[in-house]
C-alpha cells in the first residue's frame, strides 16, 4: 500500500512511498517531530483542528455539570469498570 506523505513540516511535499511505520529507520537523519512539537506548530500556523470550538465546549459543561454536582452531592456513584477494558 502507498500512503503520500509530508516529510518536514515546514516544506510542503508530497512523496508516495511504501507504508513503512519504521519512519526512523526510513528516513535516517531526518527530525521527527514529536506529537506535542506537531501540535503546537499546527496551532502556531493556525490549524486548530486539534481543539473543540467554544461552543462545543460549553455544551459539554452543559451535559457534565449536573452529573459531577450529583456525583459529588453523593446522589450519583460513578459505575466502577475493570481496568484495561
Amino acid at each position: 500500500m502507498e500512503k503520500p506523505i509530508s516529510l518536514k513540516p515546514e516544506h510542503i511535499r508530497d512523496e508516495k512511498v511504501k507504508l513503512d511505520l519504521s519512519y526512523r529507520q526510513r528516513y535516517q537523519g531526518l527530525t521527527i517531530p514529536e506529537a506535542y512539537e506537531r501540535l503546537i506548530l499546527h496551532t502556531i500556523r493556525g490549524d486548530q483542528q486539534h481543539f473543540v470550538r467554544q461552543d462545543e465546549l460549553r455544551a459539554a459543561w452543559e451535559i457534565f455539570t449536573p452529573l459531577l454536582h450529583r456525583i459529588d452531592e453523593g446522589n450519583m456513584k460513578p459505575i466502577p469498570y475493570k481496568p484495561g477494558t
